[in-house]
């Protein structure tokens, strides 16, 4: 007997909702058949089946949210007794480091209703609010659908001691007469919350680069497969080969340190109803160009559907416009990534070439990059690389010695 759990659904996220379960307790299951589907903030996740056996037990239904990586269900032989579901255990308070409780001078509160609003709180977020004598009940949420969140906590034991509160109020607009309210869906809701981190927290500094495209047009003109290679396509195996060599880039960035990242796993950003998907092109640095294109299709494929692989994350992000007609644009990176690509329209420009004025095909990129993790001589020799690959381009059309 085995224990079906919520998969860790992303960076980040503790919780994950059950939309539909596609198997019945006692409907007989093979492995690898896709028995639920959940959603975090930000898509749905397929759940499927790690051994084959018939679903004894359901222990979350659908609707239902339920912590990452705790059983929600039980497979296993027929008639098989499934244990009893076990409580999780009290979480364990640590005192505050150099800053003892007595300094808030909090007001007295009554923590009786806390327990009323613990499934709407983070885990973080209760502790804390244990520590400050934070009344939960009387907070208001900011994170995604309304979660209490640290900060919120943070705001309100500074304004229980007549402190001014550490994040400002959202001002709500005015909703007059002929006015249409659309409320944030779950996931406009992640990434409003993952951008407004990112543009608070982390330092950003913006690189640019022109690059001829004309020989990597050309050369795409020869080339079949379906579908056709693209000149994203191009981008992508240039980004992915020029982090083997500049690995600061191909790196997650955390309080204790940056994490080098062994894997060169690209992603893709992909416009969806009400947001941006990410999907991971797995091993990118491994691939040519004609499976790079059949990755970019199926990764596009399945996000348009709501449905993305919640591991591997994405080591660094590729993001373009350029079918939007936009030549160029500045880029918010997606922690814990430290870099982000954005990539424009290509287009004939008039320029000099070997002393003469020519006309040739040229793209703007622009890189962002974290300060904490990575300086700008670090991001220049990486554009100064992806460029050389670009405009060479014949190099990245097979995959490389020791590639799938």
């Amino acid at each position: 007997m085995i224990s079906v759990c919520m998969p860790q659904v992303g960076e980040n996220l503790t919780l994950g909702v059950v939309l539909e379960w596609l198997k019945d307790v006692g409907d007989p299951v093979a492995r690898g058949d896709v028995i639920a589907i959940v959603e975090s903030e930000k898509a749905a996740f397929e759940v499927t089946a790690e051994r084959a056996g018939v679903l004894l037990r359901i222990d979350c239904p659908a609707g239902r949210e339920a912590q990452v990586l705790k059983p929600i269900a039980w497979i296993g032989e027929p008639g098989e007794v499934v244990p009893a579901a076990l409580e999780d255990p009290p979480e364990t308070t640590a005192p505050l480091q150099n800053e003892p409780i007595a300094a808030w001078h909090p007001r007295s509160v009554d923590l009786r209703g806390m327990s009323t609003v613990a499934t709407f709180t983070s885990p973080s977020a209760r502790r804390l609010a244990r520590q400050l004598l934070v009344d939960l009940a009387a907070v208001r949420g900011s994170g995604p659908s309304g979660r209490i969140v640290r900060r919120d906590v943070l705001a309100a034991a500074l304004s229980n001691c007549g402190g001014t509160p550490a994040i400002a109020a959202t001002v709500e607009p005015i909703v007059e007469g002929g006015d249409r309210v659309q409320p944030h869906g779950r996931l406009r809701a992640a990434i409003a919350e993952r951008m407004t981190l990112s543009a608070r927290s982390v330092p950003h500094f913006y690189l640019f680069a022109d690059i001829d495209v004309t020989d990597a047009q050309a050369l795409r003109a020869t080339l079949g497969g379906d579908p056709p290679v693209s000149l994203t396509d191009f981008v992508v195996a240039a980004v992915a080969r020029s982090l083997r060599r500049h690995e600061r880039l191909n790196a997650h960035v955390g309080a204790r340190g940056v994490i080098l990242k062994a894997g060169c796993h690209v992603g893709l950003a992909v416009a969806v109803d009400d947001g941006v998907l990410v999907p991971s092109l797995i091993d990118a640095d491994r691939r040519s160009l004609e499976q790079l294109a059949e990755l970019r299709r199926q990764a596009i494929t399945s996000a348009r559907d709501g449905v993305v692989a919640p591991k591997p994350s994405p080591t660094f992000t590729v993001t373009s416009l350029a079918g939007y007609g936009v030549e160029r644009f500045l880029p918010i990176i997606n922690p814990p990534e430290c870099a982000i690509l954005a990539v424009g329209r290509s287009g004939e420009r008039v320029v000099a070439r070997d002393g003469n004025v020519v006309v040739r095909e040229q793209l703007t990129l622009c890189l962002a990059c974290d300060h904490r993790a990575v300086d700008g001589a670090s991001a220049a020799g990486f554009l100064q690389t992806l460029t050389g690959s670009l405009e060479a381009p014949a190099g990245l059309v097979q995959a490389e010695v020791g590639g799938s």
